[in-house]
């Protein structure tokens, strides 16, 4: 006799509500996550392990795991006029950390500045920016001739901030 016919009416039900529930958290996962840095509501879109995509200026569509959380400052908006993008490093304890970079994001085509995004939970400059090219589409701070030279497009200048220049 199998399991399922021994159990009472009461039992089956429970065990029906059961599955029906726990199908339902799985299936209705959130979108996005929240998360605090210092009293700065974040919301985190995408995680550690998530693959995000989207299509270049180029046209050319591409996919990239994501090697950190990525998301933004809920409340903050940013130079382009939406909310400020953050990168946070969640293998730190960046709630902890008191150091905050800041990137300049350039237009891959024609080199100028697009917008700023934040850097959270990273020793310092170098491995900040180190970070914010690993999450970007191949060749995304490649080398453009100008007519003052060349210049890398995609990433400007990075510097690190205060928590009274982010906010």
């Amino acid at each position: 006799m199998s399991k399922w016919i021994s159990l009472n009416q009461a039992q089956r039900w429970t065990l029906v509500f059961v599955i029906l529930v726990a199908g339902w958290i799985v299936y209705n996962k959130p979108d996005s996550y929240k998360a605090n840095f210092r009293g700065l509501p974040i919301t985190i879109e995408f995680r550690k392990g998530d693959v995000r995509s989207g299509t270049d200026g180029f046209g050319n569509y591409w996919e990239k795991e994501m090697k950190h959380h990525y998301g933004y400052f809920d409340g903050i908006k940013g130079a382009d006029g939406q909310e400020l993008d953050v990168y946070i490093n969640p293998d730190n304890k960046f709630l902890n950390s008191s150091r905050i970079f800041i990137i300049e994001q350039l237009d891959a085509n024609t080199g100028k500045f697009d917008e700023h995004k934040i850097m959270l939970g990273f020793d310092n400059m170098f491995k900040a920016r180190g970070a914010y090219l690993s999450n970007m589409p191949p060749k995304w701070d490649r080398d453009r001739f100008t007519q003052d030279g060349p210049k890398k497009a995609g990433i400007g200048i990075t510097a690190e901030i205060t928590l009274e220049e982010l906010k």
